[in-house]
């Protein structure tokens, strides 16, 4: 216990004892030293207690997952016994008896001391649910049903509704004027204790929903799931409750760090000589979430009932439960039974009454809300914050045009020379909604802003097709070492000094550019091409910076040149544009504009997305569009042959 002395001795949780700590558990369940895994495992969970209490979220984060580990390394070791598994793991462990009254502590007991205490808990409570939610998830895919009997029984006693059915009381008597209390208070507290609620319930829906996908994929039998299936109880009736979280989960699975890690969980360990593309924990959330409204139906949703869920989410809830229930179908036999329905008809009668709530909500919302957009004004406001918007990301990603501008060599030319226009055009369905000021109906277009950086690209690529297509004969070096240089040497011999190489950058990786004395590789840093705004730098040759390319023509090929002497870039200016030169505008579709749209395609119209409309609801949903327009005047020309150099390389 030398080990454990010189853990207690120290203040400060570092790195050397985190790996003291699970070398020492490690050690002692592979010796059966009950003693010394009794001691260590006390001092985890006093340590995240007290980190609890000292509201330490660095030390509990690192620690959170050691009960995890505990009972991972502890059944891996007992499975090879000759006898195998005969004990309960999860009840001689006390894991998920830990995390159960990390939760009654952190509400019942020091709630009550301090009223403010667990405002800023949050974290803690949903990384203790992490934690739940994997050792169910471990003990499930081990089918170490009794461990799992026992984490699922202690994770069903963790229920504070009762103090939240309390507070809803106080809450409402103080609005009433029948109890002279602080409503903040009371307010703050119910918000922190309905988080416990929250994570509570969407830990089990997601232990459920994979338990339902093991038996999908034939990981369980069908007693086994049967048995298990039975053990999940109802977490609410409240169909407001059971959508809108049900939509967070869904969102947050599949992003990085995943919900719950919920998106890396897997029936089969992968070989590590295939690559594999995860499908995410959507598609099982969906599939548990359309079983548990066939045995549990309780979202009796009419248009107008239910102001959080949007046209959209009921479009994709109909859309997404509709795949799920062709893979219902397919295996009706596996499912009848386990589901206690008759027959197929009574399966496919059953997912229809779950899929048809969300059909009648989005037919009977959706063309209202057309009509309600096309009558609306646009907000000024809203249009010209994504004029800057994609201003900036134009003026971020305009790399080749910055360096004309670093360097000078640009032009105004007005009209009196031709220039091009380089951009896009898009006519926007429904891209209206981005820009009315309705709480409602106003919706954001992720990436929309973006096309400003597609506009900046198109120049990079407009600029290197400019100079390439003036270039008649491109000689062949046998190496890119050699074929700078001699564009180097060619430069020179025109009393021109280089200060530019443009590549492909993939060639900066080929070859034996590495092997020559004079190339400098540098790393190029995520800051410098944001703050400088110009191409990446990837080094240097002789020392002459390197820039890259992702201008697939410009592979095999290096163009040396001294830029400002090479090359004018022309531009055409507007006072009103962005920055003089990028023009940004977003125009109503005018009822004139909608017919002409309509009769381009009218059985595209009549029959969008799927529904039945007819011309006069076709114009309105037109009319919920705009058109963007957005691009630059501009042109780029060789002033100086002599001043650049285009070769290619054997690759």
């Amino acid at each position: 216990m030398n080990q454990l002395n010189r853990m207690n001795q120290s203040s400060i949780i570092t790195e050397e004892i985190e790996f003291l700590i699970r070398d020492g558990i490690r050690e002692a369940v592979n010796n059966r030293n009950s003693e010394a895994f009794s001691e260590l495992t006390f001092f985890v969970k006093e340590l995240l207690r007290d980190s609890m209490l000292k509201n330490d979220k660095d030390t509990f984060s690192r620690y959170r997952f050691l009960p995890v580990y505990v009972y991972h390394w502890k059944y891996n070791i007992i499975k090879n016994d000759a006898l195998g598994v005969k004990e309960n793991i999860g009840e001689d462990l006390f894991i998920s008896k830990w995390l159960r009254d990390f939760i009654v502590y952190q509400f019942r007991y020091l709630g009550k001391k301090k009223d403010s205490y667990y405002l800023d808990k949050e974290n803690f409570i949903y990384w203790i649910f992490e934690c739940f939610s994997q050792v169910l998830y471990y003990s499930l895919m081990n089918k170490d049903f009794k461990s799992f009997k026992t984490f699922l029984r202690d994770f069903y006693q963790i229920n504070i509704e009762p103090e939240n059915f309390n507070l809803k009381i106080k809450i409402k008597e103080i609005r009433e004027g029948n109890l002279d209390e602080n409503l903040d208070k009371f307010l703050k507290k119910y918000k922190n204790e309905e988080v416990v609620n929250s994570y509570r319930r969407k830990c089990a829906f997601g232990i459920k929903a994979w338990t339902a996908n093991l038996y999908k994929e034939d990981f369980l039998s069908q007693e086994e799931f049967k048995e298990l299936w039975s053990l999940y109880s109802i977490d609410s009736y409240d169909t407001e409750v059971i959508l809108s979280e049900f939509l967070e989960m869904r969102q947050e699975a599949d992003q990085i760090g995943g919900f719950m890690s919920w998106r890396d969980w897997k029936i089969k360990e992968e070989d590590e000589n295939q690559v594999y593309w995860s499908s995410g924990a959507a598609p099982w959330l969906d599939f548990g979430f359309l079983l548990d409204q066939i045995e549990h139906f309780r979202i009796n949703l009419f248009p107008g009932d239910y102001k959080n869920i949007g046209v959209e989410d009921s479009k994709y809830l109909h859309d997404t439960l509709l795949r799920q229930k062709d893979i219902l179908l397919l295996d009706s036999d596996k499912w009848i039974n386990v589901l206690k329905i008759q027959d197929i008809e009574g399966l496919e009668s059953s997912i229809d009454r779950v899929t048809s709530v969300f059909e009648r909500l989005y037919l009977e919302e959706n063309l209202d809300n057309y009509r309600i957009v096309a009558s609306l004004d646009l907000d000024q406001n809203k249009v010209d914050s994504f004029k800057k918007e994609v201003g900036d990301r134009y003026d971020q990603y305009s790399k080749i045009v910055n360096m004309f501008n670093q360097y000078k060599n640009t032009e105004d030319v007005g009209s009196r020379k031709p220039t091009v226009f380089i951009g896009d055009t898009r006519f926007l369905i429904k891209g209206k909604q981005m820009f009315i000021d309705d709480d409602k109906l106003s919706i954001s277009i992720t990436g929309l802003s973006d096309i400003g950086c597609e506009v900046g690209r198109k120049e990079d690529i407009f600029f290197f097709e400019s100079i390439l297509k003036e270039i008649n004969e491109i000689e062949t070096a046998n190496s890119v070492v050699e074929c700078l240089n001699t564009q180097i040497a060619h430069l020179k011999s025109n009393n021109f000094i280089p200060n530019v190489i443009f590549m492909c950058f993939e060639d900066i990786h080929m070859g034996n550019l590495d092997d020559s004395i004079l190339f400098e590789r540098i790393t190029p840093k995520e800051t410098e091409s944001k703050e400088q705004k110009i191409p990446v730098k990837v080094g240097f040759f002789d020392g002459i910076p390197i820039y890259i390319d992702h201008y697939s023509k410009l592979k095999g090929k290096a163009l040396v040149c001294s830029f400002e002497n090479a090359f004018r870039m022309n531009y055409r200016s507007n006072d009103s544009w962005y920055r003089n030169v990028l023009n940004t505008s977003v125009e109503l579709v005018t009822e004139e504009k909608a017919n002409a749209k309509f009769d381009e395609k009218p059985e595209y119209w009549l029959k969008y997305d799927g529904n039945e409309l007819n011309k006069t609801q076709a114009i309105s949903l037109i009319q919920t569009s705009v058109i963007i327009n957005i691009h630059t005047m501009r042109s780029f020309e060789i002033i100086n042959e002599n001043a650049l150099s285009v070769m290619s390389f054997k690759r």
